[in-house]
């Protein structure tokens, strides 16, 4: 199983959610056993505060948990509160985390935009 702060889509997620979700959801993360060693290091509230406000600022996440894979997340924000995460994930040795950006950052903001306003409209 992978925490919510052991993968970009969660971190994405968590960084939009209202501070009382956060506060709650965080909790909840830290009462149960870290998964792996890169968990066990996101177990420092202050460490995992800097992450979230970095992705909520950037408007994504970014995150690397070994020497192999990458990933990106973007959240779909329906009533101003995250519903779902767009995720791109990619081999390091393919490209930069600069390229990843360039090559797919636009489209996955562009798309996570375009599924809120599909939901939008169904639920009026």
């Amino acid at each position: 199983s992978v925490s919510m702060i052991n993968s970009a889509a969660g971190v994405a997620y968590l960084s939009h959610c209202t501070d009382h979700q956060r506060t709650v959801l965080l909790d909840l993360i830290f009462e149960s056993p870290a998964t792996d060693a890169f968990e066990r290091a996101l177990r420092d509230r202050a460490v995992v505060d800097v992450l979230l406000r970095e992705t909520r600022e950037q408007g994504y996440s970014y995150l690397s948990t070994d020497d192999t894979h990458a990933a990106m997340g973007v959240p779909i924000i329906l009533d101003g509160q995250p519903a779902a995460v767009l995720s791109v994930r990619y081999f390091k040795s393919a490209m930069s985390r600069a390229e990843a950006a360039k090559q797919h950052l636009g489209w996955a903001q562009e798309s996570a935009a375009r599924i809120a306003e599909s939901w939008a409209e169904a639920g009026k």
